[in-house]
This record gives C-alpha cells, structure tokens and sequence, in this order.
C-alpha cells in the first residue's frame, strides 16, 4: 500500500513530534543534509543516504519530496 508523500509542513511536524531537526545543506542539490536529488527518476526523485560504521553508505529509499527523505535520514542517524 503506497502512502501518499509527506508535505514540508507534515514532515516539519512529524520531526518536531519525534524530537528531531531536518538539517538544510548549502552543499547538497535537495537543500538537506544525507538527502540528494536525482532528476533521471520517475516519480520519487529525492534518495537518503547515510554512512554507516567504517564508512559504509546505506540506502533508505526514494522519496517523493525532500523533507520526506530528510525525516527519514534523521531517524536513522
């Protein structure tokens, strides 16, 4: 069952309920940290990444919008 994608303000709420800060990056083409945009993607163009022990990347999945991927990378670090 496919759930519809979280809106910024949804996830922004989602964040303050779990205690967590959906960091922006200057550096990075979605505006948040551990969340990159890839344009060849059909409908979820935001992925989460996260470095693991001994710099091992792990892949959280594909998001629809960025703050969705941000909130998911902030609960695993």
């Amino acid at each position: 069952m496919l759930c519809a994608p979280l809106t910024a303000e949804a996830a922004a709420c989602e964040a303050d309920a779990e205690g967590l800060t959906l960091l922006k990056s200057a550096s990075s083409n979605s505006g948040y940290w551990n969340v990159h945009f890839k344009a060849d993607c059909s409908s979820r163009h935001y992925t989460a990444l996260v470095r693991r022990d001994k710099g091992k990347v792990v892949h959280l999945g594909s998001f629809a919008t960025p703050e969705e991927a941000a909130l998911v990378a902030e609960m695993q670090v």
